[in-house]
């Protein structure tokens, strides 16, 4: 039986109560009075509703904008021109110096909320939004108008709020955001496209495409810049796929539907087609726990999904590869182990054929941080496991640790 098992230096990765008895006013026999035997039973009094929490206050330092200005007149109307949704309530609109802006967001505290950006945003806890007209120019500002403008429209048919909490893992998280983010800057395009052409080339390149240009060392590859690609252009993409260029139906039955994985967003037809939601892969947690070695700690599983194995075979491997290692992608779990400073990540991986798997064992070779890796191509031919980080297990740990990952029992979407 051919087995494919990969090592590499091991220092380079890694009570219930019952309720009171009451006198029941019943006869020697039990019966009740005669004036409640018919009666029905008393409902229970109504709980006192809970006091209503204090609002959250909208703008200490800002200048709310009248209700009526031009820019946020046509913001709207250009809006629900392109998503043919209506507004259902105005948004008020604060402005503010960029300095009045990082005070105001000083006195939110840690509220759970980080804007997008400090030239303006949408916040859903106050249905506000916040900008700073002086500080981009007015063309870019308009559309960023345009932009969070968009959010709140889909605030008041979605509840963005209700939206977020309905990921499980990060792939669904990114997946959701990249549905939001990817609405508002397509409609951002749509409304401007006619007066400022230029605006088209903000999706330009998305990450598949990032990977293949030249490295640019005034813009270097990192996690945080793939996957703001990810979710503003490639989400941008997926929403004008959706639209296909006259209604946005599709895109409102979307947040109605939402995209599981990232995967589905960078290959619409994975949503709008045949739907793939990924392979189901359950650990066998005990044994995995038990294979570690004394004194380390297992966090809970999670999903990296397409974008989340780009974004590591770029960063830890060869960029020019990542691409195409990655697009086969099935399903995953990835676990992170902890002793103290020191990192092992586990990862179950799944791929759509053999050859897809092939192609992500071969990426593989150029993980920097690699420790051990496992391909048992003639049993398991879309499975690859995958171990890494800086831990100091040895090699009979870390075989132990495969051996409790291969344990899985994996549904196949396609079986």
């Amino acid at each position: 039986m051919k087995r494919a098992l990969l090592m590499v230096g091991l220092m380079l990765l890694a009570a219930c109560s019952k309720p009171e008895s009451k006198p029941d006013g019943n006869d020697a026999a039990g019966n009740p009075p005669a004036n409640e035997q018919a009666a029905e039973p008393r409902p229970e009094p109504e709980p006192e509703p809970e006091p209503e929490p204090e609002p959250e206050p909208k703008a200490t330092l800002g200048e709310l904008e009248a209700a009526d200005s031009a820019d946020q007149v046509r913001a709207i109307e250009l809006i629900e021109k392109v998503t043919g949704l209506k507004f259902k309530q105005p948004i008020p609109v604060y402005n503010y110096t960029p300095e009045e802006l990082v005070e105001e967001l000083k006195g939110w505290g840690d509220d759970g909320f980080t804007p997008e950006n400090i030239l303006g945003f949408y916040k859903p806890s106050t249905k506000c939004l916040y900008m700073v007209p002086d500080a981009a120019g007015e063309k870019r500002q308009f559309g960023l108008r345009i932009h969070e403008a968009t959010h709140g429209l889909q605030d008041q048919h979605y509840d963005l709020a209700a939206l977020h909490d309905k990921p499980t893992t990060t792939d669904q998280q990114m997946a959701l955001i990249a549905l939001i983010e990817g609405e508002a800057s397509q409609v951002m395009i749509d409304a401007l496209i006619d007066e400022q052409p230029q605006v088209a080339y903000m999706t330009m390149y998305g990450v598949l495409d990032v990977l293949k240009l030249p490295p640019n060392p005034k813009k270097p590859l990192s996690d945080e810049r793939l996957r703001k690609i990810f979710l503003y252009s490639d989400g941008a993409r997926f929403v004008k796929k959706l639209a296909d260029g006259s209604s946005y139906a599709a895109v409102d039955a979307a947040f109605k539907d939402l995209p599981l994985t990232s995967e589905q967003i960078l290959h619409v037809e994975k949503y709008s087609g045949k739907r793939e939601a990924g392979d189901k892969i359950e650990l066998d947690l005990e044994s995995v726990n038990a294979a570690l070695p004394e004194g380390w700690e297992l966090g809970e599983p999670d999903t990296a999904g397409e974008i989340g194995t780009l974004v590591e075979l770029a960063l830890n491997g060869d960029p020019a590869t990542a691409g195409e290692a990655a697009e086969g992608w099935g399903g995953d779990v990835m676990l992170t182990a902890t002793k103290g400073e020191q990192k092992l990540q586990l990862w179950v991986t799944t791929w759509d054929t053999a050859e897809d798997a092939k192609q992500f064992w071969e990426a593989l070779l150029d993980l920097k941080d690699l420790s051990q890796a496992e391909w048992d191509e003639p049993n398991a031919p879309r499975k690859v496991i995958v171990v890494r980080g800086d831990g100091d297990a040895s090699p009979t740990e870390l075989a132990a640790i495969i051996d409790a990952l291969a344990k899985a029992k994996i549904t196949y979407h396609d079986e």
